[in-house]
């Protein structure tokens, strides 16, 4: 396992103006103890980059109490003639809205352009969605999706299935990261945990794959630890899709090819 350390200056060239909003991606995967509070953190890392951020949440499915994207992209604009609510970032249920976008993609070309007017005052739009579902809307993009692994009892299996099925289905590769477990007493340096040092020994033993594993510099703060995923969050807008174009779609980018992985795990 490549193991390395998101460092401050880590993608700090993707933090110039942004040409229109940006697309980044979160794979939700079944282990909340480190995906909903890495999705909250790394919300909180945007908005501290001065960035007005919009999560499309694709685990949550638009209601009339809540039309969320579903609504946005009958309508076309937002109630009232408004761009956007005046709040700097907001989470709007995602999951009919989503695969809508997705068959007009398939039938039409890129659909992406109708996102980025939809949410053309901010400047990061992350869709937050199960690894089948980022699979299909990504497809042979340059999009890396993060996938946070925990140590949580169950994240071994959880995160093993969304990176098969991202690589296997989507033809894409995740940008993954160890959430906890340090080494001695010093947080400056989190060593890999179990669960994380088997993740990748399965990946390479039967996906063939190499995974590069990205450790969060910590720091002691009361009787926690606090993370900086800034440098992360930078560096997901390096591999992120501009929705202002229409060629925003497809850019592939060193794309791992499905015929180099096993189908038989």
């Amino acid at each position: 396992m490549l193991d390395f350390q998101v460092h401050q200056a880590t993608g700090l060239q993707a933090l110039s103006v942004l040409q229109g909003p940006q697309l980044v991606a979160m794979v939700s995967h079944g282990d909340e103890s480190s995906d909903m509070p890495v999705l909250w953190k790394l919300c909180s890392a945007y908005l501290d980059l001065g960035y007005s951020i919009t999560v499309l949440d694709a685990t949550k499915r638009e209601s009339h109490a809540a039309p969320g994207l579903a609504r946005l992209l009958e309508d076309g604009f937002w109630p009232g003639g408004q761009n956007r609510p005046e709040a700097a970032w907001q989470i709007l249920p995602a999951a009919r809205g989503l695969q809508e976008l997705h068959s007009r993609a398939s039938a039409v070309g890129a659909a992406w352009p109708q996102l980025g007017q939809l949410f053309a005052d901010d400047a990061v739009v992350l869709v937050y969605a199960k690894p089948e579902v980022l699979a299909a809307l990504l497809r042979d993009s340059s999009a890396r999706p993060l996938l946070a692994v925990s140590s949580s009892k169950n994240a071994l299996l959880t995160s093993y299935l969304a990176l098969k099925r991202l690589l296997m289905d989507g033809r894409i590769e995740p940008t993954i990261v160890n959430v906890g477990g340090l080494g001695g007493a010093d947080v400056e340096d989190p060593m890999p945990t179990p669960v994380a040092v088997n993740l990748a020994e399965c990946a390479r033993n039967f996906l063939g794959y190499q995974v590069r594993m990205l450790r969060i510099a910590s720091r002691q703060q009361g009787t926690g630890l606090e993370y900086d995923l800034k440098p992360l969050a930078s560096r997901l807008l390096e591999s992120g899709l501009a929705l202002g174009s229409t060629t925003s779609r497809a850019i592939p980018q060193q794309a791992p090819r499905a015929e180099a992985f096993a189908g038989t795990h």
